[in-house]
């Protein structure tokens, strides 16, 4: 059972935990769970009451899930703990899958890394901690964010050796242009097209980089403009 889910709009067990401060408080404890979260990290500068009327309603909310709220959502000295454990979130099953495939990915089992990092990206709704307010909120989401894209980026690897480059090209183009300081997708994009026979292209996407071309860039243009194809087909 996926106790929590967080990569998407906020679940606790299946419910919405409430209103967005309430559900700041539940990405906090869900984020860390099993560990005991301190009042004044869920308080984040505000009134500590606040803190106990926003742990009152998410106990609120498991007890309308038929669960034991007192013990799920436990208070110990100094702050509260989610006892749920970590393989009941999306984002600790996310996590998992992904090291599975990139390990699977490390050992040139390209059909199996595409199965398995398909299945962890499959886990996403949507945009991690959706609508979720607070800067610990925003700094998980971007963390989330991160290894999504990480994820999109190894599944696209496996990919490239199960299909042709050509199929790949619009995808990438489009998360080039969603992610312009992100080199490691140009990268992507210009193997993709020289392994489509379309060199010129892969030359623009470089003079077309947001900001100056990393080391990687400029060695892909390099065996660009030799004519390497063996590098290419290797990568």
């Amino acid at each position: 059972m996926t106790a929590v889910e967080l990569l998407g709009p906020v679940r606790a067990f299946g419910a919405n935990p409430g209103p967005g401060p309430q559900q700041a408080a539940f990405a906090m404890l869900a984020s860390k769970a099993g560990q005991v979260v301190k009042v004044e990290e869920l308080a984040a500068g505000a009134p500590v009451s606040r803190v106990r009327t926003h742990i009152a309603g998410l106990r609120r909310v498991l007890r309308q899930a038929g669960l034991d709220a007192k013990s799920i959502l436990a208070s110990t000295g100094d702050g509260y703990v989610l006892r749920v454990e970590p393989d009941q979130t999306d984002s600790w099953q996310f996590d998992k899958l992904h090291r599975r495939g990139v390990a699977t990915l490390a050992v040139g089992d390209h059909s199996a890394a595409a199965d398995v990092l398909a299945s962890a990206l499959a886990l996403w709704r949507g945009e991690a901690l959706t609508g979720v307010p607070g800067t610990f909120a925003a700094w998980e989401r971007d963390r989330l964010t991160e290894r999504r894209l990480t994820a999109t980026e190894n599944l696209i690897r496996a990919r490239m050796r199960l299909t042709e480059p050509a199929e790949l090209v619009p995808e990438l183009a489009h998360l080039v242009e969603s992610n312009p300081h992100r080199d490691s997708l140009r990268e992507l994009l210009m193997v993709a097209l020289v392994r489509s026979g379309r060199r010129a292209e892969a030359l623009l996407v470089l003079r077309d980089s947001a900001r100056k071309p990393g080391p990687q860039l400029l060695r892909i243009q390099e065996r660009i403009l030799a004519d390497d194809e063996a590098f290419f087909e290797a990568s």
